[in-house]
């Protein structure tokens, strides 16, 4: 049930960002720093994340159309 009440608190915090402009929040405003954490992890990830998937698509095996064979 705690996850529950972790997607509800999620949620709270999405829908209480006004979306307004840097320079009308706050300098401790919660989305700015979140916004910076995930832009950061996201370039962190991205070429590992790459090359796992590659990985992985090509140990799939794609079945040939009769034509194809």
């Amino acid at each position: 049930m705690a996850s529950a009440t972790s997607d509800t608190d999620w949620l709270r915090l999405v829908r209480a960002d006004p979306h307004l402009p840097a320079e009308h929040l706050p300098p401790d405003w919660p989305a700015i720093r979140a916004e910076e954490v995930f832009h950061g992890l996201a370039r962190a990830y991205a070429e590992p994340a790459r090359a796992i998937a590659e990985q992985l698509l090509e140990t799939i095996p794609v079945p040939l159309e009769p034509e194809q064979r």
